[in-house]
């Protein structure tokens, strides 16, 4: 019973989060876009913020700020029309579902409601990386009361963007809403694939999607526990979405926003880098194929522009993600500490 607090708090940040990204929605996406787009860029913010602030106190702040800005929006006519519209629309779509997706849809909100229940209580010893670090480290930045090298560690090196919301839940409660930010993650990565689905091939195969990913055994525990990876899935899907969506449409927004998404995978963990390598490079060869289609590649003023998109990507992912890699730089001379010594060498490890 205890724990129910934290249960509590973590739906209030939720219900808040959803109606920060329908009051700030777009009439050009489907409100399941607006939902997942608005739940990665405010939690992707929140764990960046504190890098930038130098202080684990700013984590608060930037979430009371992110509030604030939401109540105004709700005062202002124009973002309540807005967002009636989202609700209105939101509500229909969940209204539509028969048959087969009906059933999917049980099936994730059971799978979800499962894992919330589990998650409502403490760290055990199975949760050995998030004693380790994962929630020791940000513990200690809270009792220093900004974000300090702890050179007994290695693993604090790691990129911390989820770690940085585990201080929010650490600062607030205690481990379990620590946890549950985490699980937050199932929802938003289960989310962003019907997304996906929906807008590229079907709504059933979204759901159908979703559920594959939710029934992994691997998937489930993580969902309980303070680690990073379904973090790291969250901002991976988000950024593919507005990626594919790119693909389709060519808008721009879609590619600045995927750089956007793929910044937060970079803040998450080392290997969000390969994603947004890999995309990276899509995107030149989709731009290359395209003037090769209607253009010479010789013909400069013509060929040039078409890449600006792609700049704004890299450059969004660069400044989101990189300032956790710079910090590395600095401590130790190895962004990637404590990995590629061979290469960039770095100050006590061998």
């Amino acid at each position: 019973m205890f724990y129910l607090a934290d249960a509590a708090i973590i739906s209030a940040v939720a219900v808040a989060l959803v109606i920060w990204s329908w009051q700030t929605s777009d009439a050009r996406r489907t409100p399941l876009e607006n939902t997942v787009l608005g739940l990665g860029l405010s939690l992707g913010v929140l764990g960046t913020f504190p890098l930038l602030a130098r202080g684990t106190n700013a984590i608060p702040f930037g979430f009371l700020l992110l509030f604030l800005a939401a109540l105004i929006f709700f005062f202002r006519s124009r973002h309540q029309s807005i967002f009636k519209t989202q609700a209105q629309s939101f509500k229909r779509g969940v209204l539509r579902l028969r048959g087969v997706e009906l059933i999917l849809s049980l099936y994730l909100s059971f799978i979800c409601a499962l894992t919330f229940f589990l998650t409502l209580a403490p760290p055990n010893a199975n949760d050995y990386d998030s004693l380790v670090y994962h929630l020791a480290a940000p513990a200690r930045y809270l009792m220093d009361g900004r974000i300090t090298e702890l050179a007994y560690d290695h693993h604090s090196y790691f990129p911390f963007l989820t770690e940085m919301l585990f201080a929010l839940g650490l600062q607030w409660s205690g481990p379990v809403l620590a946890k549950l930010f985490h699980w937050l993650m199932l929802p938003l990565c289960c989310l962003s694939l019907i997304a996906i689905g929906s807008r590229h091939f079907s709504r059933r195969a979204g759901l159908l999607a979703a559920c594959l990913f939710a029934s992994i055994p691997v998937v489930q525990i993580e969902a309980t526990t303070a680690y990073v990876d379904l973090s790291l899935s969250a901002f991976v899907l988000l950024a593919f979405l507005c990626f594919a969506n790119w693909l389709r449409s060519r808008e721009n927004f879609w590619l600045a926003t995927s750089g956007v998404m793929c910044g937060f995978a970079l803040g998450t963990k080392y290997t969000g880098a390969l994603f947004f390598g890999w995309l990276l490079l899509w995107a030149v060869a989709s731009v290359l194929l395209d003037k090769k289609r209607t253009a010479s590649v010789s013909d400069r003023p013509a060929f040039l522009p078409a890449f600006k998109p792609i700049f704004s990507f890299a450059l969004f992912a660069l400044l989101l993600g990189g300032g956790w890699y710079l910090r590395n730089y600095f401590w130790v001379g190895n962004p990637v500490f404590p990995f590629a010594y061979e290469v960039f060498g770095g100050r006590g490890w061998n």
